[in-house]
């Protein structure tokens, strides 16, 4: 069986910084659409969409990611929220690589955080898209991904149309800090 390919899905504030305290330091509606779109769109109405996660990041959301496999990175066996048919736990991260390539009913795997997950993803040559929300400014993140290097990507300079609706500034609020997208592929 061919391994699938990965694609990260990340905000990042102009410090590389992802999270503040456990939590998201910025509220943009338009971004949660974003992932939420992104993550859920697939070719096959049969399959669905693996989100690999580490436990800190799965304990922010209130409920399970829904109309997505929630793939929870965590050695701690009694983890909250686990008790839906669309999470499993697993071990390490090779765990969630090893489950979700052999589920023949997932058709992507993405990665959602956090930092350390985001690592062990890059390190694994299957990274294929990076999804990049830039956030302006920096919010003083205790989280921060610093070893982030797309280098070896080649940044996409149009935005798709499909893409554009989720970074209209206009739907936004005046807290809301200015963002916009950047998108990097390679060929694996």
């Amino acid at each position: 069986m061919d391994k699938k390919y990965l694609t990260i899905v990340v905000a990042l504030d102009e410090c590389n910084g992802i999270g503040r305290n456990n939590t998201i330091p910025w509220h943009i509606k338009n971004d949660l659409k974003f992932f939420r779109y992104v993550t859920t769109q697939k070719n096959d109405n049969n399959k669905q969409n693996a989100v690999i996660i580490g436990r800190k990041t799965y304990e922010t959301f209130p409920k399970p990611l829904p109309n997505r496999l929630n793939i929870v990175i965590s050695s701690n066996q009694t983890l909250p929220n686990i008790d839906y048919s669309n999470v499993i736990r697993v071990n390490s991260f090779n765990d969630a690589l090893k489950y979700a390539n052999e589920d023949s009913n997932i058709e992507n795997i993405f990665i959602g955080g956090g930092v350390r997950i985001y690592e062990e993803a890059m390190k694994t040559n299957l990274v294929k898209r990076v999804f990049l929300t830039r956030i302006k400014g920096d919010f003083q993140c205790t989280a921060v991904w610093s070893s982030l290097d797309v280098s070896k990507f080649k940044r996409i300079e149009t935005i798709p149309d499909e893409y554009q609706q989720f970074f209209n500034q206009s739907d936004e609020n005046d807290e809301t800090p200015l963002y916009h997208l950047e998108i990097y592929e390679r060929d694996i």
